[in-house]
């Protein structure tokens, strides 16, 4: 769909890459130990020209999406992979140009020692400690150009600032809306 068209809103995009960019868009969930949050990265073409490249589809949260939380003191986490390994064959893709599509879709889940979430194929934090953190994702599609080269184009969106709260109890939910988990790029 043309640019213009793009059915929801992304608060800000990533510089141009190779006429590429993304943004990050957080649909909802809760951003409490225990939760999980729904997320999507969209990709624009902002070049002049329509750009190939290959990808496993925006289903497949297990490949291709990289995702790390970094605390107030500066240190990046990394999120523990699902040991389910599945093949993920490559889709040739054109985006034309002034033209969105919508990337990936993936799960951000915080797992502790009481709250053992899991999701099929994605990745989840283990023990996160409450408190302010930014969400840093980036996008890995591969260059067609030419195909075997092994090639690929590194996207990161804008960090996204969060708040991590301790585990939702019953009587107080924790979700994407609430005052004090405020979803705001950085």
């Amino acid at each position: 769909m043309e640019f213009q068209d793009i059915p929801v809103e992304i608060a800000s995009w990533s510089e141009a890459k190779d006429g590429l960019r993304i943004g990050l868009r957080v649909v909802g969930g809760q951003w409490s130990a225990g939760g999980s949050v729904r997320a999507e990265l969209w990709l624009h073409n902002a070049g002049g020209e329509d750009v190939s490249f290959r990808t496993s589809g925006p289903n497949r949260q297990d490949v291709e999406v990289m995702f790390s939380a970094i605390d107030g003191g500066g240190q990046e986490h990394w999120p523990e992979h699902s040991p389910l390994n599945i093949f993920a064959p490559l889709l040739d893709c054109v985006l034309p140009a002034g033209h969105v599509a919508m990337a990936k879709e993936f799960d951000v889940t915080f797992a502790d020692a009481d709250n053992d979430v899991r999701t099929p194929l994605g990745a989840r934090f283990r023990d996160l400690k409450p408190g302010p953190y930014q969400l840093r994702c980036s996008l890995m599609v591969a260059n067609p150009k030419p195909a075997s080269s092994g090639e690929h184009i590194e996207l990161t969106a804008p960090k996204l600032e969060f708040t991590l709260a301790p585990a939702a109890t019953e009587n107080e939910p924790h979700n994407a809306e609430a005052p004090g988990n405020a979803i705001a790029p950085a």
